[in-house]
């Protein structure tokens, strides 16, 4: 049995996937000149969603979750998999301390999962499930002894059972809630590990009562979930969302920030316990987990700046206010997305899905919206996720401009972005995130998680801005790989910069003239592209120079024609 069809979507759409109520600090310093300085959400964020979510602020890290089930002294005939010695558990929260990591509670999780605060740097969360005795006698003496948080995921139906492995009691529980590193959650009655399958009333039984009976008992408010063995579906989440919980959490192995939803928190069995710090590691510094966003300086002049930076031939503009355009008749060069906005100039945009030269296919790679866009286009396409996800998202209002992680499973409601910036106009996905504060990211960071020819020698093109809010769009002319890019562009003062289409897509317009481009024949000096980014602003003339490829018919004037390798975006 389902929920009424036109209920389904009303529900999520209202309760689980509107976003966050309160956006905390991003991961920079408030007083960092990189970071947007307004003091008050009302000036930055819309409105405030329904009900809590995964809010984008939270980007800003990479928690795991762990999940222990049974300890027992040593592994016997009989023992199961996910079983833990007290040799391995000591050893683990052993190398938790001297790795530097910290355990917080699921309450600091959750704070941080809705709002954006700030957790420790390689912070890490114990849960525990089925109620063991073994946890009070075993687990509990070393989670004490290192100070360490931990939550107990109860099935209310086996509360003090002793046959086979023994429960813990109500007495012992209650002994244990009156510690604040303790956290009990709810974990249904009878454990139906086929949850998601039984019938709404059964499921809603199993979430209701159980809240109620550990409340009950132990005096406590039940905020968190475990759903048995992981099984959940829409329906299971949005009854535990009515039943009263805060957050749930499955056992899909994700660190909690690139979770769905926030009744979809992943977590990772404690065999995989150096697999969830590596991925959360990993992804600190592959996205990076960081969130850079400042306001524009609106008054620069549009200007043309060329030269040689680190050896690699630039060209740029600077300057003005960008926009970003989808094209009428599926692609068309980037010079006529500036005739058509009455721009002074543009490049070429986001990536896109068919690469064929000659294709009209307009379908793009991540979430679009452009200013004529009432609604964002989510990338739908989940085949392609793992491939993209925390790769750079670009999102810009008219006085503000961001960059962050993009995760695809998560991020594909228009109101968790018009809530992390209030009137925002225009958003898509970058390439990688090529130059943070300053500072070139290597070849090896980029590539964590872009395409895997990143580093392919290409012409290449970016987006970014400068340490004193100036919108930057440039190209290298020569073939480059994306880290020689990345050192140029620094180079030349870009504060930061993200990777957009390249290759043949290539495409530098100012003043009505094609300054740098990345394939051309006698039709089309650069491919024509669905997507671009126009900009308008007051012209500085003195910067141009006489230099125009429309006529070009080859890939520049004096470079011979070289053999092109199929393009891959993903």
């Amino acid at each position: 049995m389902k929920l009424f069809a036109f209920t389904l979507p009303l529900i999520l759409c209202a309760g689980l996937l509107m976003g966050c109520k309160k956006e905390g600090k991003t991961s920079n310093d408030p007083g960092d000149p990189t970071t947007n300085t307004a003091t008050s959400p009302g000036e930055s964020h819309g409105p405030e969603p329904l009900q809590k979510e995964i809010c984008f602020a939270a980007q800003n890290s990479r928690v795991p979750i762990l999940m222990y089930h049974d300890l027992i002294e040593e592994r016997i005939k009989g023992s199961l998999w996910y079983d833990c010695t007290v040799k391995e558990f000591t050893e683990a929260m052993d190398a938790i301390e001297k790795d530097g990591r910290t355990v917080i509670s699921l309450d600091d999780l959750y704070d941080h999962l809705t709002t954006g605060k700030k957790v420790p740097e390689k912070s890490v969360v114990l849960t525990f499930d089925d109620n063991y005795q073994s946890f009070y006698d075993l687990a509990w003496p070393i989670l004490q002894q290192h100070k360490y948080s931990a939550a107990m995921f109860v099935h209310t139906g086996f509360v003090g059972k002793t046959e086979g492995r023994p429960k813990m009691s109500w007495d012992t529980l209650k002994t244990l809630v009156k510690d604040p590193l303790f956290t009990v959650g709810g974990h249904t009655i009878n454990h139906f590990e086929d949850l998601k399958d039984r019938d709404l009333n059964t499921q809603r039984d199993e979430l209701t009562i159980s809240k109620a009976d550990l409340e009950s008992n132990l005096g406590v408010t039940i905020k968190y979930l475990a759903y048995p063995n992981g099984s959940n579906g829409d329906d299971t989440q949005i009854l535990a969302q009515e039943a009263g919980y805060k957050m749930a959490v499955t056992i899909v192995n994700t660190p909690a920030e690139e979770s769905p939803n926030i009744f979809s928190v992943g977590r990772y069995v404690h065999t995989k316990y150096e697999r969830a710090f590596e991925d959360a590691d990993t992804a600190i510094v592959g996205a990076p987990t960081e969130i850079f966003r400042r306001n524009w300086k609106q008054d620069a002049p549009v200007r043309y700046v060329t030269g040689k930076f680190g050896g690699i031939p630039l060209k740029m503009v600077w300057g003005g206010h960008p926009s970003t355009a989808f094209s009428k008749v599926g692609r068309e060069p980037v010079k006529d997305f500036v005739h058509a906005a009455n721009a002074v100039a543009g490049i070429n945009g986001g990536f896109f899905a068919m690469a064929a030269i000659d294709s009209k296919d307009p379908g793009m790679v991540g979430p679009v919206k452009t200013a004529e866009m009432t609604q964002l286009t989510p990338d739908v396409a989940t085949e392609r996720w793992p491939k993209i996800n925390n790769r750079p998202m670009v999102i810009w209002s008219d006085t503000e401009f961001a960059l962050l992680p993009y995760v695809p499973a998560q991020m594909n409601k228009q109101d968790q972005y018009e809530y992390f910036m209030k009137s925002y106009t225009d958003c898509f996905m970058g390439g990688t995130w090529l130059v943070h504060k300053g500072v070139a990211r290597s070849a090896e960071d980029q590539s964590t998680f872009a395409a895997k020819d990143i580093q392919d020698a290409r012409r290449r093109a970016f987006i970014g801005m400068s340490k004193d809010g100036e919108f930057v769009a440039g190209t290298a002319t020569d073939s480059v790989s994306s880290a020689k890019l990345a050192e140029a562009i620094a180079e030349a003062g870009v504060e930061e910069a993200v990777l957009i289409d390249s290759g043949f897509s290539t495409s530098l317009v100012f003043n009505d003239k094609i300054k740098a481009t990345g394939h051309s024949n006698k039709d089309h000096p650069s491919r024509p592209v669905p997507h671009a980014i126009v900009i308008k602003g007051k012209l500085d003339l003195t910067t141009d120079d006489a230099a125009d490829l429309s006529k070009a018919t080859s890939l520049e004037p004096g470079k011979k024609k070289t053999t092109k390798k199929k393009r891959n975006t993903q």
